[in-house]
C-alpha cells in the first residue's frame, strides 16, 4: 500500500537518464561562444549573489524602474546588463522583472500612464490638457510617443516609490533575522564590524 513498484523506479530512472543527455551541462553551455564567457563572469562575481545593501539597494532600483518601463520585451535583457554595470543582486533584479507581463500590461500602464500624466499635469499647471485639446488632429505616432512618455515617468516615479519601501522591507526583515540568528555584520575583510 502506497509502496513503489519495480517498473515505476525504472521509469523514473528512464526520465532522469533523458533530462540529463537532453539538457545542457556545464560544459556544453562553457562552449558556446556568447554564453561561456558570461558564465564564467556570473560565477566569479559574487556580487551578482550577495545579498549585502551594496548590492541589494541598486537591484532593488534598476529592478523595479527596468520592469515598469515600457520597453517590454527587452526588460530581461536590459536588466542583465543594468545589473553587472551596477555590480548589483542579480535574483532580485529578476524576480522583479516577473511584475511586467502580458498578463499585467493591460492592468500596469494604464495606471502608470496616469500617475506620468497627473505629474505632468501638476507641474505644468493644465497647460497639457490645452495642448491636447489644441490639436483635434493628432498624429496617431505623435500620440503614441506621448503616451509612451507618460507610461516612462510614471514607471520611474513608481519604480523610485518600490524601492524605497522595498529597501525599507529589506532591512527591517534583515535586522529582525540578525537579531533572531545572532549573525554579525561582516566588513568585505570578513571582520565583524560590532553591529
Amino acid at each position: 500500500m502506497g509502496g513503489r513498484s519495480s517498473s515505476e523506479d525504472k521509469s523514473d530512472k528512464r526520465k532522469v537518464r533523458w533530462l540529463r543527455r537532453h539538457l545542457p551541462s556545464r560544459e556544453r553551455l562553457e562552449r558556446i561562444p556568447f554564453v561561456g564567457p558570461l558564465l564564467r563572469r556570473a560565477r566569479d562575481a559574487k556580487f551578482l549573489w550577495s545579498f549585502d545593501k551594496e548590492e541589494v539597494v541598486p537591484a532593488f532600483l534598476i529592478g523595479w524602474v527596468v520592469a515598469l518601463s515600457p520597453l517590454f520585451g527587452l526588460h530581461t535583457v536590459l536588466a542583465v546588463l543594468l545589473v553587472l554595470l551596477f555590480r548589483a543582486n542579480l535574483l532580485i533584479t529578476m524576480v522583479l522583472q516577473l511584475i511586467s507581463t502580458p498578463f499585467t500590461l493591460p492592468f500596469l500602464w494604464p495606471f502608470l500612464y496616469a500617475v506620468g500624466f497627473r505629474t505632468v499635469l501638476l507641474f505644468s499647471e493644465g497647460q497639457v490638457a490645452v495642448d491636447l485639446a489644441d490639436h483635434p488632429l493628432f498624429g496617431t505616432s505623435r500620440l503614441l510617443i506621448r503616451a509612451l512618455a507618460f507610461v516612462a515617468l510614471g514607471g520611474t516615479l513608481v519604480g523610485f516609490a518600490g524601492t524605497i519601501l522595498s529597501v525599507a522591507i529589506f532591512s527591517i526583515c534583515r535586522r529582525i533575522w540578525r537579531k533572531r540568528t545572532g549573525a554579525l555584520e561582516l566588513d568585505q575583510y570578513g571582520r565583524s564590524n560590532g553591529t
